[in-house]
């Protein structure tokens, strides 16, 4: 019943429209001419907004088709524009492994606190496919899916981590812990001012995207 009820609301501007005229007409007594012409009108805009709407859908499906042409041809990164929306959800994130960074630093670097901190930490978030720790060579140290340790050392967002000592977040990639199409997110970690490795994440972009920035963030 609830489907039904936002669905018919959903066509609220074809109907609704009608409506309003009938409106005037019974309680202000607007002539036929007058709704004549304010029913032209309104038909006229919402062609024009049909319009726009079906190109804009026709360039973010023509973007997504050709961002999966690449990968089907062995791109394992693809370039594409976040909606502001979804980087809102990606700061939140971000916030969180930057204090789960802190409590290692804080005890010594201890993996299993690392572990049972992200359970506490990081359980209210589904969009995270995977959290992940490396050494400084790129050799992941942790992952808390407990499958085999990955090379993430050759990942573009793990290179410039190091190189530049700042956070990274890649472009849409396939994870290599998960092989879903992903965002990572990675936080470099020091001892001493030298570079250690990142904490990093892999973020199942489906579920990080707001509902109306899905299939403009590639994601069907």
């Amino acid at each position: 019943m609830r489907k039904t009820i936002l669905r018919f609301a959903s066509y609220s501007r074809y109907w609704g429209a009608l409506l309003i005229l009938i409106a005037l007409k019974l309680f202000i007594g607007a002539s036929s001419n007058t709704l004549y012409i304010l029913g032209a009108v309104y038909i006229i805009a919402l062609m024009m907004y049909e319009v726009f709407a079906e190109s804009q859908y026709h360039r973010k499906t023509e973007k997504l088709l050709t961002s999966i042409e690449g990968m089907a041809k062995g791109d394992l990164c693809v370039d594409i524009v976040i909606g502001e929306g979804t980087k809102k959800n990606l700061d939140k994130i971000q916030d969180v492994i930057s204090q789960l960074v802190t409590i290692y630093y804080q005890n010594n670097y201890s993996l299993n606190v690392a572990d049972q901190k992200q359970k506490e930490m990081l359980s209210g978030y589904q969009e995270i496919a995977v959290f992940l720790i490396t050494d400084q060579t790129g050799q992941q140290i942790y992952n808390n899916l407990g499958k085999p340790l990955s090379y993430n050392g050759d990942r573009d967002y793990f290179e410039k981590a190091k190189a530049t000592g700042q956070i990274q977040v890649s472009d849409i990639v396939i994870s290599k812990t998960t092989d879903k199409l992903s965002i990572i997110l990675a936080v470099p970690y020091f001892k001493e001012k030298k570079f250690m490795g990142v904490f990093a994440v892999a973020i199942d972009m489906q579920k990080v995207s707001t509902d109306d920035e899905k299939l403009g963030n590639a994601i069907l």
